[in-house]
């Protein structure tokens, strides 16, 4: 594993490729920090705290095209923790993140009340929102 995961290092650098994954767990306190520390290069934004769906254009004024997983209420671990494990075992494989299957077989590994309350990319309509209003108005994106 340690030199598949290093063959990937050297690819990304040869390729001037720099994935990246924020990931606020934790009170919500804290969650402005973390996007005021986040990468503008951040591709998948997690926020699992309470209330991260509230920070949505904050994320994307740091990270103009992140796909963005929020809660809208309490964040979970038994929730987060299966996100983690599959996004992690898919990424591992090198396999892409096509959100509609991989949020149907994270539903099955997280059968957890307050699931429902987790938003996926394809799903957050604020983002999208955001998003289309911004190229609409010909802002720069980041």
């Amino acid at each position: 594993m340690i030199a598949h995961n290093r063959r990937l290092v050297l690819f990304w650098k040869k390729n001037n490729i720099r994935p990246t994954v924020t990931i606020h767990r934790g009170h919500s306190y804290f969650a402005e920090s973390t996007i005021a520390y986040m990468s503008t290069n951040s591709k998948v934004v997690f926020m699992g705290s309470c209330g991260g769906f509230h920070l949505i254009d904050h994320i994307l004024q740091k990270s103009s095209d992140a796909h963005i997983i929020a809660s809208k209420q309490i964040g979970k671990t038994a929730i987060n923790k299966p996100f983690f494990l599959l996004l992690t075992e898919k990424l591992r494989n090198g396999n892409n993140i096509d959100w509609i299957p991989f949020w149907r077989e994270f539903k099955g590994s997280a059968r957890v009340e307050g699931f429902e309350d987790y938003i996926p990319p394809y799903k957050n309509l604020g983002a999208i929102f955001i998003k289309a209003y911004r190229q609409a108005m010909g802002e720069e994106l980041l």
